[in-house]
C-alpha cells in the first residue's frame, strides 16, 4: 500500500485519543488509550513496518471523498 497525501487524512477523536483516517478507510496512526499512549498503528511512518486497519470496497473504481462538515470537526464522507 503506497502512502496517501497527507491532505487525504482527516481526524478522529473521542476526546482522550485520536486516529488519522484515510480517504481510502485506513486508520494509518492511532494512539490508544490515551493520546500520550503509544500507536498501535503506525503505517504513516513506515508502510513496510507498521500497521494499519482498514474496511474499503474490493472494486478500486469507486469515488471517494472526506470533508469536515461546515463549521464543526464532524468528519464526513461519500
Amino acid at each position: 500500500m503506497a502512502y496517501q497525501k497527507i491532505e487525504d487524512y482527516g481526524i478522529i477523536n473521542n476526546m482522550r485519543t485520536m486516529a488519522h483516517f484515510g480517504v481510502n478507510g485506513s486508520i494509518d496512526w492511532m494512539c490508544f488509550q490515551h493520546f500520550d499512549s503509544p500507536s498501535i498503528f503506525g503505517q504513516l511512518l513506515d508502510e513496510n513496518k507498521d500497521g494499519h486497519f482498514q474496511i474499503a470496497p474490493v472494486n478500486e473504481n469507486v469515488t471517494r471523498k472526506q470533508f469536515y462538515w461546515s463549521e464543526t470537526n464532524l468528519l464526513g464522507g461519500g
